[in-house]
């Protein structure tokens, strides 16, 4: 399921740059979709580009209904496991490093 959302995604967003639409983060987007994921804040924010404010709109729900808690949810979307795991990697040995 994850990998055939992130290739849909990848389609709309292929599909939005081509048209020659605005998106002022792309760049941003390119950065970290290179990186194999998704940041739903750097997605277009655009009438063109809905799924974009479905994603916003879906974990603002979750975060004022503080089921989870008093926090600020948010999401990514990630190609594989494989570049999951690689950024949760690269977090815990910059944890470690920060801390020696």
């Amino acid at each position: 399921m994850a990998v055939q959302l992130f290739d849909k995604v990848w389609q709309d967003v292929f599909s939005y740059k081509q048209e020659g639409r605005y998106w002022p983060k792309y760049r941003e987007f390119a950065d970290y979709f290179f990186q194999g994921w998704i940041r739903p804040d750097k997605l277009p924010r655009s009438p063109m580009f809905p799924f974009g404010k479905k994603w916003w709109e879906f974990f603002q729900d979750i975060t004022r209904s503080r089921k989870y808690g008093d926090y600020n949810i948010v999401g990514a979307l990630y190609k594989s496991h494989f570049f999951l795991e690689s950024y949760q990697e690269h977090c815990v040995q910059q944890c470690i490093s920060e801390n020696l």
